[in-house]
């Protein structure tokens, strides 16, 4: 049987705790903020047309802890940060379309994407349209850091009224039955499309 030399081991476990550090959460720092103040971190900018508006909202950063990490790489792979956004256009006739962009980054030890493809909203029924926007791998000593971005498409009809919620939970999957589950502060979905309609207001014609 091969023993993995000592110096290994304490290079990962460096590197895990370089990695991962103390547990962090954007859903609750946006959970406990008023919608006003999302509002005012909703970058709001023009597009390539004179007439196209973009809307940015603020990141929702999650860091898992470290003993939850380590526990998923005892299991071959691990999550160890997420990151969702809110993007969204307004066309000349104020038409509006937006996505949920979300990022997820994790350990895997053979360097094998998950390839997210499916996503739905917990309490809903209707699934949701994915598209993949990048697909990034760095090898480590004793394991490939994977990362994957992908945009979901979410009907601005859908997004008011979760918007009426506490939380919201999105659901991201893969044809393997990989589910990640990811909490969206109702208050984001708020102080988000309270920024859309101010700027629709502006651009309202008299």
């Amino acid at each position: 049987m091969c023993k993995r030399p000592i110096a290994s081991i304490t290079l990962y476990l460096i590197y895990s705790l370089f990695i991962v550090g103390c547990a962090s959460s954007g859903v609750a720092k946006y959970g406990g903020a008023q919608p006003e103040d999302v509002a005012s971190e909703v970058r709001i900018s023009v597009g390539e047309a004179p007439d196209l508006l973009q809307f940015t909202g603020p990141l929702i950063s999650e860091r898992a802890g470290f003993g939850e990490f380590t526990k998923g790489m005892l299991k071959g792979g691990a999550n160890f940060g997420s990151q969702i956004s809110f993007e969204g256009t307004q066309s000349a006739d104020l038409t509006n379309v937006h996505q949920i962009i979300v990022q997820l980054q994790y350990t895997n030890l053979g360097g094998v994407y998950r390839r997210y493809d499916r996503a739905g909203i917990e309490g809903l029924d209707e699934q949701l349209t994915v598209s993949t926007l990048s697909m990034d791998r760095h090898y480590q000593i004793n394991s490939v850091n994977m990362t994957e971005a992908v945009a979901i498409t979410v009907q601005e009809a859908v997004l008011r009224k979760l918007a009426l919620t506490s939380s919201v939970v999105l659901k991201l999957g893969n044809a393997s039955g990989n589910i990640e589950q990811l909490v969206i502060p109702g208050s984001y979905i708020k102080g988000y499309l309270l920024a859309v309609d101010r700027a629709t207001q502006v651009a309202q014609p008299l």
